[in-house]
């Protein structure tokens, strides 16, 4: 028997493009830390962005949204603050790199939405 429930889970994602778009401009993530690591104290997270593909790049963005939210989120030092904080400093992190992102690669207006357990 597994020591915590996160340990026990089977995971697996999957997005559509639905029926407007050619091309599938979400992404998503799962992340369980491995048990004993600093990460792990932190929580999981399951992430899923939905780039905005009337604007163009949206794939782009939601895929950087999500690796910004991940790596900020985890990279904070000690984890300190509670969930909720914690989230909101990567998401906000995420947001100003998806703008820096969107200048590089010379679209004006590119974006995400993010939800997120």
């Amino acid at each position: 028997m597994a020591e915590n429930f996160l340990d026990a889970l089977d995971l697996a994602e999957l997005t559509d493009r639905g029926i407007k778009r050619s091309k599938n401009e979400d992404a998503c993530r799962m992340l369980v830390p491995p048990a004993g690591t600093p990460e792990r104290s932190a929580g999981a997270l399951w992430i899923v962005a939905d780039g905005m593909g009337g604007l163009g790049g949206g794939d782009h963005a939601s895929k950087a949204a999500i690796d910004e939210l991940v790596r900020a989120y985890y990279g904070q030092s000690k984890y300190v603050g509670n969930v909720v904080s914690r989230l909101e400093v990567a998401l906000e992190a995420a947001n100003r790199f998806v703008r820096e992102q969107s200048a590089q690669v010379g679209l004006s207006r590119i974006g995400s939405t993010a939800a997120g357990v």
